[in-house]
């Protein structure tokens, strides 16, 4: 399908899938040979990487030259210790790349993955990666942790089942603790996808004990991970004897000392964007539920008592038992914590009106219907998703046009011209006109006239034997001219700008100009 990309990636092999076979053919006799010599009893499979698995890896992001398992050897033995000892040989007769060495047996994967991975320079000057594994430790790589529930019996099984059975725990308490969070089965997915199965990092608590994060994760995570109190009490962070900022981003192996204060007022909000993980993203957000919930009461109860001080009500006589009944009845309230909660709310939303609440309040006018766009517009990467036209701009087929993503409301679609987000450097999303729009669209035009002879009778001349079609005329005046507010239904910019252009032409009509509210 993508023969151009296929031919590219083809070109920085330099040489064929045959000719990569029978390297590999080539470095496994020797590999095997190696280990023969030294009676070591073992398995080895070899392969060259495809160019489909090359391509995807590359859509990934990653660089070409960053890929280094093209070619690739698996070495299974019996122990572990024969994984350490195979792993020995090998470096001593095939040079290793530094930094490019994992072992993963001592500290494996929370998903129970284990093995020794290296690179090295192989037959020729070709970069093998080598995987090392014991045949228990590969079949909880094929087949997953539900394969391999019990160990053989030998001298130390009951000391390896505990140690299985911890790492399994550990494994799902990390997925207990994400499904705690009342999300929705696709977040709760994509939660476990972000902070259980991906590359993960390995640090230190002062005392040895062993946490795994999500590579990229900083102290927050760290000490959300540690325990709810010790996050929302953090004043300081010190890795490897060091003081370091909370967006610090950890590494393995390092050692982490949290301060902490009793006194804390708690995280900041900043936090949320410095965090990794969606456990103390979640945490956070929690901590200020919390506080938020409580200043929405102590609001809303002020409120009430503020308006019924003016309407020179006594509030011990107004919130009666039979009252209360019949108010909260009246408003479909369980209590009257949750009406003083709803009052709170709204006084505390308009006194911070954020950007993005003007944005949605102008775009939820609905002096026009709306056509139902889901099949008009694509979003890029998503195919199930709310969409809305902006009424500040009312965005035509054929304009450039941008989305901007809503909470609760969807995608809306503005121009990209729009003043409303043109300054707006998160939440937007690309977006595009379908190739095939059947639909009309409404849209705002201003015209400025001389005189309102006649005026609007020839504007709406220049529609007919046209698919414009007129929807409202709202007129004004000013001290030197009159002006037409019109809102006009097109089916593209290209049938606008004809209108546009033949009302210009009348005798009147000193200018016409496209508005945005």
């Amino acid at each position: 399908l993508k023969p151009d990309v296929f031919y590219d990636i083809a070109e920085k092999l330099n040489n064929t899938k045959l000719e990569r076979d029978k390297v590999v053919g080539d470095m496994l006799s020797s590999v095997s040979g190696l280990l023969k010599e030294h009676g070591i009893v073992h398995e080895i499979k070899g392969r060259s990487k495809s160019i489909y698995s090359i391509y995807k890896k590359l859509e990934k992001g990653r660089k070409f030259s960053d890929i280094y398992d093209l070619l690739a050897l698996r070495v299974l033995v019996e122990t572990e210790q024969e994984c350490y000892t195979v792993l020995g040989i090998i470096h001593s007769k095939y040079r290793p790349i530094p930094k490019r060495f994992k072992d993963y047996i001592a500290m494996p994967k929370t998903n129970m993955y284990q093995s020794l991975h290296t690179t090295v320079f192989g037959i020729d000057g070709y970069l093998f990666e080598i995987q090392i594994r014991t045949y228990e430790m590969d079949k909880v790589a094929e087949l997953g942790i539900a394969s391999h529930w019990s160990y053989k019996e030998h001298s130390d099984a009951k000391k390896q089942m505990q140690n299985a059975m911890e790492q399994k725990l550990q494994f799902f308490r990390t997925i207990m603790e994400l499904k705690k969070e009342e999300n929705s089965d696709e977040e709760f997915v994509r939660q476990v996808t972000e902070d259980v199965f991906k590359d993960t990092i390995y640090v230190f608590t002062p005392k040895g004990d062993v946490i795994e994060l999500p590579m990229g994760s900083t102290p927050i995570d760290f000490a959300y991970r540690v325990h709810s109190d010790v996050g929302d009490k953090m004043v300081g962070a010190i890795v490897n004897n060091s003081i370091v900022p909370f967006d610090y981003e950890l590494k393995d192996n390092d050692i982490i000392k949290i301060n902490t204060n009793k006194n804390s007022t708690g995280p900041n909000k900043e936090w949320i964007n410095m965090a990794k993980t969606t456990q103390a993203k979640n945490k956070i957000k929690s901590f200020f539920n919390k506080m938020d919930k409580e200043e929405y009461l102590k609001k809303g109860e002020e409120a009430l008592k503020e308006e019924l001080r003016k309407r020179k009500i006594a509030f011990s006589e107004f919130l009666t038992d039979d009252n209360i009944s019949i108010i909260l009845s009246d408003i479909k309230m369980n209590n009257l914590e949750e009406m003083y909660k709803n009052i709170g709310i709204n006084i505390i939303y308009n006194e911070n009106k954020t950007k993005e609440d003007i944005i949605i309040d102008k775009t939820s006018n609905n002096e026009v219907d709306l056509p139902q766009v889901k099949t008009d517009i694509i979003v890029s990467g998503i195919d199930e998703v709310k969409i809305n036209i902006a009424s500040c701009c009312k965005p035509v087929p054929g304009d450039d046009i941008v989305g901007y993503i809503t909470k609760g409301y969807g995608i809306t679609i503005h121009q990209a011209i729009c003043p409303n987000i043109i300054n707006l450097e998160e939440r937007l999303i690309d977006v595009r006109w379908n190739s095939v729009v059947e639909k009309k669209y409404p849209t705002n035009v201003l015209i400025h006239a001389e005189s309102n002879k006649s005026v609007l009778l020839d504007v709406i001349s220049k529609t007919s034997n046209t698919d414009v079609t007129v929807v409202s005329i709202n007129t004004l005046s000013s001290t030197d001219e009159f002006l037409f507010d019109l809102t006009i239904s097109v089916p593209n910019i290209d049938a606008l700008k004809k209108f546009m252009d033949d009302v210009r032409l009348i005798k009147e009509v000193t200018d016409v100009e496209r508005i945005i509210k």
